[in-house]
């Protein structure tokens, strides 16, 4: 379970909603008003079970919260291990560091290297293969990563939003 020990943390369990929630309003916007319940879901059961899960991978472990054919339990899955991989690489201060670091370079008009798509993309793509996302999928969430990230460090950074 240490490995998802970030997930007792509010503010990364809001961050994967709200990537969740913004990666389904562009690419399954059908499903874009479940994004928080069944986001909620998911995190409980890899809380639970101290793993990621996917949808109809494994009898024991598959997901009792509806349609296996929901976009998002594709999606949640890839953005939980790409939060998990960005937490086991930098610590548990990932989301204060970028922020830290985009705050003291001054460069309030251009994204920080580590928010960049071509990075999202890195981390992104063995979770969204083991999905079985195509590649222009993996391309557009990569590039809503990156956005959505950008904006919730913005916000932080402004006094507004979330850490």
């Amino acid at each position: 379970m240490a490995q998802f020990d970030f997930l007792q943390d509010e503010d990364i369990n809001a961050l994967i909603i709200r990537l969740a929630a913004d990666a389904a309003q562009v690419m399954a916007p059908e499903e874009a008003d479940l994004a928080d319940l069944v986001a909620e879901e998911y995190l409980d059961q890899v809380r639970e079970a101290g793993a990621l899960l996917y949808p109809g991978k494994v009898r024991d472990m598959s997901l009792g919260i509806g349609e296996a054919e929901l976009w998002l339990l594709v999606v949640l899955p890839v953005l939980t291990g790409f939060v998990a991989n960005l937490m086991a690489e930098i610590g548990a201060r990932t989301m204060l560091g970028i922020r830290e670091r985009w705050t003291h370079s001054g460069a309030a008009g251009a994204p920080a290297a580590a928010l960049q798509p071509d990075q999202m993309r890195q981390q992104l793509v063995t979770q969204a293969r083991l999905v079985g996302m195509s590649d222009a999928q993996i391309e557009q969430l990569a590039a809503l990563v990156s956005a959505s990230l950008l904006a919730v460090l913005l916000t932080g950074q402004q006094g507004g939003g979330a850490s």
